[in-house]
């Protein structure tokens, strides 16, 4: 499965989160304040968890996927104003992705029967709490919530 593939998925899931005005393709080159909060998608690390014995021809791959949910711009003591904005998508962007080993999306909160091929697993292994970010040369406070996508793939030169 192509790294794009999932990352659309992520980016329709996040996108029907309450809150979000939308998500980004990829890094943005601005931050426009009206435009807050929004998120986007970055890939981080690979790796392969499992090969396949003898005759068989896939891997358990995983890797992750950082959900950059960018909050408002950074100002001298506001830490306390971004941390009670940052709270309900604490909860949001939890609901929609912990238990989610398809990456199924959702509708009206219900979450449909439309799994990913090949998505064996996932797990949301953290935020980083409200945290400081550049965006397009604009400090900004957001939040950092890391994503493991487990997925079965065919080895590179597999049959």
């Amino acid at each position: 499965m192509s790294v794009t593939t999932v990352k659309d998925r992520i980016d329709t899931i996040v996108t029907n989160v309450t809150g979000v005005n939308e998500v980004k393709d990829g890094l943005p080159r601005n931050a426009v304040p009206g435009n807050m909060p929004f998120a986007y998608i970055a890939t981080a690390d690979a790796r392969v968890v499992q090969a396949g014995s003898a005759g068989d021809t896939l891997l358990l791959f995983e890797r992750d996927y950082k959900i950059v949910l960018v909050i408002k711009p950074w100002a001298h003591g506001i830490e306390l104003e971004v941390e009670a904005a940052a709270e309900p998508f604490f909860t949001r962007i939890y609901d929609v992705l912990w238990g989610n080993p398809g990456l199924h999306t959702f509708t009206a909160g219900v979450p449909n029967n439309d799994p990913l091929d090949y998505v064996f697993d996932t797990a949301l292994t953290g935020d980083s709490g409200v945290v400081n970010i550049v965006v397009g040369g604009l400090a900004v406070v957001g939040v950092v919530f890391s994503l493991t996508v487990q997925e079965m793939t065919d080895q590179p030169g597999g049959a």
